[in-house]
């Protein structure tokens, strides 16, 4: 059938294919045959997209869901609703893409619609991946793999073997998302219909993933590749796409310089694309090189305008990166208030995204354990009234059947105190499992810290009953801490804050609540006996830290901290403008940078202070 024929061929050729589906509509009477219709749809709504035409291939979804309403087909339907989930994603609406995708996956599920489950699958995959649900995002990628067929569609197999990559990337798995990515490049190269489109993906996401490992001469062997492939297609996304790629490598090398020229031509390129994400990636691109060139106004300026689409389309990624860009600008043109937002926003982000993750698993594990505790009180529910339907029957037999009755009432009491038995000690390793996450929660994974979740809880449900009837609040962050993983590597930063936790920990008391607050950030409730706070303790923390080097991948290193504490407050205010208090104790810890470092600065609690809380 042509019409076939012309879908295979319209991503080589989709001109060719776009005016020879028109001819073909107008020789052809084929309004009548449903099948040429939906499939006459989905062609065009495809040839759109690759035009980047996206109000025309919105306008062939509609269409086609107009086309399965009408005739109730539901596979019709279910392709409709994948293609309008994908139009909607791709113009930053993710919630409508959301509600649209989980339409159509239990419409291809039902109809056994295996090709069309795969499409949808990969949509919400992405989609998951966009709230950094990652879990769910390879879980969808896995599936929608599972249901092609060995050897068939080498092209789209490529694709989700790419996604893949991308989702280990953003963990920061480099070698898994290599090793997916090189998969797909692959595959993709043994398919027959390869386009330039996917080939600048492959080969912009190989520069990159390389770029991570260091590998400085493959990443730009693929960087050079997707240059080349986009600029051949002739196709303003796809050389934004590369040109971003090459600036990548420059920036990673601090050729600042040398990146900007590529950088405002990605800007200028992707000004007009449907999705806002390509030039607001730039524009951020463009205000990390204006702050290695101390143009704080500009990279304030155009970061600010990126983090506003970012919010707006939900990424949450980029709008942590975005955060983080700006706290490190206000620091650099010294605004210091405007740097603790933003340097907030980040780490709340953070921790929000990592909280919500495991608290999603805590909240299955529960759900679980409910369930299963449900269905072994129904079953001793059960055998329980089996049990009383047994004696009123036993009742009510004749004398001869007595021994009988009783032997097997005795064995029913045998089976039901070893079921009694057994999901006792079932439901207790289940307790013991609850017990161990909400330890887990509570706890910091590198230091063995408490973390900030498990000190806030501590302040507003502990505190008031605590024995101790002054605290001062005092934050510790360790000098210079970036300038260690920028020179000798993350391993040895984080053997940095080991040694300083358990160094701090052997310090204090039982009675002082001492946690990981960030980063290389630590927080401190230091109990005292009276609203004097010696500047000596203080002052013997900083030694316990400064005066031994630390032992860190064969190197030795001085490493010092700066303290910023509060007046010491009674517990009762302590609860009571825990807020303000760390807002004071890091305004101190500021100053104490600002001196030197490797000092503390105590801050009283004015009035005015607590009337800011």
């Amino acid at each position: 059938m042509q019409l076939v024929k012309l879908f295979y061929r319209m991503e080589q050729e989709p001109d060719f294919v776009l005016e020879r589906m028109q001819q073909l509509r107008n020789q052809w009477q084929f309004e009548q045959n449903l099948l040429f219709m939906a499939l006459y749809h989905r062609t065009l709504h495809d040839i759109y997209v690759i035009k980047s035409d996206l109000e025309q291939a919105q306008q062939c979804a509609d269409k086609m869901l107009a086309l399965g309403n009408k005739h109730n087909e539901r596979w019709i339907i279910a392709e409709a609703m994948t293609l309008n989930a994908i139009l909607l994603a791709r113009s930053g609406q993710g919630e409508a893409a959301f509600d649209k995708i989980n339409i159509a996956i239990p419409l291809a599920e039902e109809l056994h619609y295996h090709r069309l489950l795969s499409r949808a699958l990969n949509a919400r995959g992405v989609l998951y991946s966009r709230r950094l649900n990652y879990e769910e995002s390879i879980t969808d990628y896995q599936r929608a793999i599972s249901y092609i067929e060995p050897g068939k569609n080498l092209a789209y197999l490529s694709k989700l073997y790419s996604n893949i990559s991308v989702i280990y990337s953003r963990i920061k798995e480099w070698q898994e998302a290599i090793k997916y990515n090189e998969r797909a490049i692959g595959i993709y190269l043994q398919g027959e219909h390869i386009t330039n489109e996917h080939l600048v993906v492959l080969y912009t996401n190989g520069s990159q993933l390389y770029l991570e490992v260091d590998d400085l001469t493959k990443a730009l062997n693929y960087s050079e590749k997707s240059v080349a492939v986009a600029r051949k297609a002739d196709s303003a996304s796809l050389l934004t796409h590369g040109l971003w790629a090459q600036a990548s490598i420059l920036l990673r090398q601090e050729r600042y310089g040398e990146a900007r020229p590529l950088i405002e031509q990605c800007l200028e390129l992707s000004e007009d694309f449907y999705d806002p994400t390509y030039y607001n990636r730039c524009l951020l691109e463009i205000s990390k090189i204006e702050f290695a060139f101390a143009e704080y106004d500009s990279a304030i300026t155009n970061a600010k305008a990126a983090l506003k689409v970012f919010e707006q389309v939900k990424t949450t990624e980029l709008v942590l990166e975005t955060h983080q860009l700006l706290s490190e600008v206000y620091q650099a043109a010294e605004q210091y208030p405007l740097a603790i937002v933003h340097l907030k926003h980040f780490y709340e982000g953070t921790q929000q995204v990592l909280f919500e993750n495991r608290e999603a698993r805590m909240l299955e594990l529960q759900e679980q354990f409910e369930n299963e505790l449900k269905e072994e009180q129904i079953a001793l529910l059960t055998a329980e009234n089996s049990l009383k339907q047994a004696d009123l029957e036993r009742k009510q037999l004749n004398e001869k059947f007595w021994i009988l009755v009783t032997v097997i009432i005795s064995m029913a009491v045998a089976w039901l105190l070893q079921r009694y038995r057994s999901n006792t000690r079932h439901i207790s390793k289940l307790s013991s499992t609850n017990k161990d996450l909400f330890h887990q929660s509570n706890q910091d994974a590198l230091t063995g810290l408490y973390n900030r979740r498990y000190i806030e809880d501590w302040v507003a449900t502990r505190l008031p009953d605590s024995k101790a009837p002054f605290y001062s609040v005092v934050i510790l962050d360790a000098d210079f801490f970036k300038r260690v993983n920028d020179t000798y590597g993350h391993a040895a930063g984080d053997i940095v804050l080991k040694t300083m936790a358990n160094r701090l920990s052997a310090h204090f008391r039982d009675k002082d609540i001492l946690a990981r607050w960030g980063g290389e950030e630590f927080i401190l409730l230091l109990a005292l006996e009276s609203s004097n706070l010696p500047k000596d303790i203080l002052n013997r923390i900083n030694k316990v830290i400064a005066d031994t080097p630390i032992e860190a991948e064969g190197v030795s290193l001085d490493m010092t901290i700066s303290i910023g504490a509060t007046e010491p407050v009674s517990r009762e205010q302590c609860v009571r403008d825990w807020h303000q208090l760390k807002v004071t104790a890091d305004e101190a810890l500021y100053q104490a940078k600002e001196q030197g470092r490797n000092c503390a600065v105590v801050a009283e609690i004015t009035a005015e202070d607590v009337a800011k809380r």
